[in-house]
């Protein structure tokens, strides 16, 4: 079972984004990155979907219809059909 919470904010000046995980099990792992590049990894997640919005039927296509979101290594245009 997967449990995960988001929060979206705007931060003030003297907070920061970060991301605490709790893997239970043997062993529990704990992760805590303070200042994830947040803006990179969303940039990187919206550019990557380019190719399944090109590929998408017309007209309101929600992201659960779609594969899963793939980390692409060549150029765009290689994954349009």
């Amino acid at each position: 079972m997967i449990v995960t919470e988001c929060i979206g904010k705007v931060y003030a000046e003297d907070e920061v984004d970060h991301n605490d995980w709790v893997i239970k099990g043997e062993p529990q792992t704990e992760v805590n990155i303070a200042c994830p590049a947040t803006v990179e990894l969303t940039c990187a997640t919206t550019v990557n979907r380019i190719p399944d919005l090109l590929q998408a039927p017309a007209g309101f296509y929600t992201s659960e219809k779609m594969a899963p979101s793939q980390y692409r290594t060549y150029p765009l245009h290689y994954y349009v059909k």
